[in-house]
């Protein structure tokens, strides 16, 4: 029933990787990837499909994360993981956490990354998903790393967890 905005939402993921691969050409494609799913977005909205708004909104986050536009990215990553949560899409919820622990890696707010991969890692956990496990300890060593002064014991723990996920993927 929401073929057009699944069509739209794919758009603007074609246009989205288009722009990360032609940085010359990157503004017109983030532009294209914004339209598209700012497309999608009203018309999951008009139909009631949440799913399809999370998704949508998600991508949105991703486009303007590219762009280095993080209060955007993170009001989009915020509404995105409020209807997941009113979903219980646990998956997409961690994903999200993800993100968000991401863009505030990326602006230097390193305890609220840590917020962030620690609930990524607390639900990747709850659904066993290894490669996932793995990324946000990863990102937790990396964050501990981070910190001034930076909580090495911390880091290894975390960076070692990962390893040892990663060597038997």
């Amino acid at each position: 029933p929401n073929c057009m905005a699944d069509v739209y939402s794919q758009q603007g993921e074609l246009y989205r990787s288009l722009a990360k691969q032609n940085r010359n050409e990157a503004a017109q494609y983030f532009r294209k990837a914004e339209e598209f799913c700012l497309n999608a977005k009203d018309l999951y909205s008009k139909a009631g499909d949440s799913l399809g708004l999370a998704t949508s909104l998600e991508g949105l986050g991703g486009i303007y994360f590219d762009q280095e536009k993080y209060a955007q990215a993170m009001s989009y990553y915020n509404q995105a993981l409020h209807v997941y949560s009113l979903l219980n899409d646990y998956e997409n919820q961690a994903m999200c956490n993800y993100n968000l622990g991401s863009l505030h890696f990326n602006l230097n707010k390193y305890s609220e990354a840590l917020k962030f991969f620690e609930q990524s890692l607390s639900l990747y956990q709850q659904l066993n998903l290894k490669p996932e496990i793995a990324n946000s300890l990863s990102m937790l060593g990396h964050t501990y790393l981070s910190l001034k002064p930076p909580r090495l014991e911390d880091a290894r723990k975390n960076l070692q967890s990962a390893l040892s996920i990663y060597q038997v993927l």
